[in-house]
C-alpha cells in the first residue's frame, strides 16, 4: 500500500506540474489514497506488535504514536515552506518520494511468531478464505468482547458530533469569538503540543486499568471543545488543548497496547479494520450536515451541542464492567491465541488461567 500511496502522490504532482489537474482528479485521487490507508492502517497496526518484544508493545506504540503526532504537527508547516519556496508539484514529489523510503523500510521488517493460531471456529471453517469471511471472522470478535465494542460506538457518535463540525464551523468560531481565524491554528498547535506529550508520558505510564484511565483521560477532549466553543479565554483555551491532547495521546497507547494484549494475534488487523470503520464511519457525513447546521442553530450552538453529545457518549463508553475492570496483562500473560471466551475470562475474572493454559498464573495487578 505505500507504493499505491506513492503512485498517487507522483500522479497528483504531475497533474499540478503540467496544469492539467481538475476537481474531480484530486476527488478521484483522494478516494483512491484513502481507500489504501484504509488497507494499511490496520495491517500496520497488526504487524507492530510482531516488530517488538511482548513487554515492549506499549513502548512501541507510545513511540509509533509520538512520530505519528509530530508529523501531523510539523507536517502543515513543511508543507507550506515547501509549496512557497518550491512549488505544489515540487511538494507532492518530495512527498511520493518519502513513500518510497517507507516501502524500503517495510520490506526489511522481519515480524515476529506471537504464537500458534487458535483453532479454528465454526465461523472461520463454514466458508474458504475470502473478504467476507474475514468480516465475519474480526466481527464476531468484536461481538464477543464488550469492552471493545461499547469502546468503538462511543466514538463513532463522539467523532461525529464533535471531530466534524470542530473542522467545519472551528475556524468560523475563532473568527466570531476571538477576531482572528489563525486563532483556529493556535488551538490546534496546542492540541499538537499535548499529543506529543501523552505519548512521551504514555512511556513509562501503565495503569492497573487501562481502558478505565484511558476512557478518563478522553473526556478532556470534549471539554476542551466546549471552551472553545463558548470563546473562554485563550488563557484557558490553549492550556486545555494542550491537556486534551495528552488526554487523547495516552487514549490512543492504552487501547492499542489493550487490543494486541487481548486480541488473538492472528485477528488483531480485522477487529483493528474494525476500530477505523466503526469509529470514523460517521464523520463524513458530519462534515455534510455540520455546515448546514450551522446556518440553521449557529456555528457556536453547533460546536457546544456537539462537545457536550460527545462527552456523554464518552462517558457512557465508561459504564460497561468489561471495560472499567480490565486490567493491564503481564507480557507472559498476554493472550496470543485464544478464543473469546478466554478473553471474557481474563476481564470478568482476572484470576482464571487463560483458556488453553491451565497453568498460567493470574494476571499482574501491578502498581
Amino acid at each position: 500500500m505505500p507504493s499505491l500511496r506513492q503512485l498517487l502522490r507522483v500522479l497528483l504532482a504531475v497533474l499540478i506540474l503540467t496544469g492539467e489537474v481538475r476537481i474531480w482528479q484530486l476527488v478521484l485521487i483522494g478516494v483512491l489514497f484513502g481507500s489504501a490507508e484504509a488497507f494499511y492502517r490496520p495491517a500496520a497496526t497488526g504487524l507492530l506488535p510482531q516488530t517488538v518484544p511482548e513487554e515492549e508493545i506499549q513502548e512501541a506504540n507510545a513511540v509509533t504514536t509520538m512520530f505519528a503526532n509530530l508529523a501531523e504537527f510539523a507536517g502543515p508547516a513543511l508543507a507550506t515552506v515547501l509549496v512557497l519556496g518550491l512549488s505544489p508539484a515540487a511538494a507532492f514529489g518530495i512527498d511520493a518520494l518519502t513513500f518510497l523510503v517507507s516501502a524500503a523500510l517495510l520490506v526489511r521488517v522481519k515480524p515476529r511468531d506471537r504464537g500458534t493460531p487458535a483453532p479454528a471456529t465454526e465461523t472461520e471453517t463454514a466458508s474458504p478464505s475470502s473478504v467476507c469471511n474475514d468480516v465475519r471472522i474480526g466481527f464476531a470478535e468484536v461481538r464477543s468482547r464488550v469492552w471493545v465494542w461499547a469502546t468503538l460506538s462511543a466514538f463513532c457518535i463522539a467523532l461525529f458530533c464533535a471531530i466534524a463540525p470542530l473542522f467545519v464551523v472551528g475556524p468560523i468560531v475563532a473568527k466570531h469569538h476571538y477576531g482572528d481565524i489563525a486563532v483556529f491554528g493556535y488551538v490546534f498547535a496546542a492540541f499538537g503540543a499535548g499529543t506529543v506529550a501523552g505519548s512521551i508520558a504514555a512511556l513509562r505510564w501503565r495503569p492497573h486499568h487501562p481502558m478505565r484511565q484511558a476512557m478518563t483521560c478522553i473526556l478532556l477532549w470534549p471539554g476542551a471543545i466546549a471552551l472553545f466553543a463558548v470563546g473562554a479565554p485563550l488563557a484557558v483555551v490553549l492550556p486545555a488543548m494542550v491537556v486534551a491532547g495528552t488526554g487523547v495521546s495516552l487514549f490512543d497507547v492504552w487501547w492499542l497496547t489493550a487490543l494486541a494484549e487481548r486480541i488473538p494475534a492472528d485477528k488483531l488487523s480485522r477487529v483493528t479494520a474494525y476500530d477505523w470503520t466503526v469509529s470514523l464511519g460517521l464523520v463524513p457525513l458530519g462534515y455534510v450536515l455540520a455546515g448546514p447546521a450551522a446556518e440553521w442553530l449557529g456555528e457556536t450552538e453547533v460546536l457546544l451541542g456537539g462537545a457536550c453529545v460527545a462527552f456523554i457518549a464518552l462517558t457512557l463508553g465508561l459504564l460497561p464492567r468489561e471495560t472499567r475492570m480490565l486490567e493491564r496483562l503481564a507480557p507472559t500473560q498476554a493472550p496470543r491465541a485464544s478464543s473469546p471466551v478466554a478473553q471474557a475470562g481474563a476481564v470478568l475474572a482476572p484470576a482464571a488461567a487463560p483458556l488453553g493454559d491451565p497453568a498460567s498464573p493470574s494476571p499482574s495487578r501491578g502498581p
